[in-house]
């Protein structure tokens, strides 16, 4: 039984693993407070050691330590507002 329980937690942690580097590519990335307020940018992707995140164009202003980012999830209503307006930088 012991043998189950170490299989089931190897895959579990196998399958955290894959969803976390791929949890956050091609969702989009929102500065909501400080330098560059109200930019969005779709993410390219994301490393998760470091939670620093590449985007597919530049910020037209850069942010910085002052800025505050959120997450846009896929399939939510703003990203498909952004996918109707044909295009990945909102700003």
């Amino acid at each position: 039984m012991i043998g189950l329980f170490k299989l089931i937690n190897f895959f579990k942690n196998l399958f955290n693993k894959i969803l976390s580097k791929y949890r956050y590519r091609n969702c989009y990335v929102k500065i909501i407070s400080g330098t560059g307020k109200d930019q969005c940018m779709k993410i390219k992707n994301f490393n998760r050691k470091t939670n620093i995140c590449n985007i597919y164009s530049n910020w037209e202003v850069q942010p910085d330590s002052t800025s505050e980012f959120t997450y846009i999830k896929k399939d939510s209503l703003f990203q498909k507002i952004i996918k109707k307006l044909g295009g990945h930088k909102i700003g």
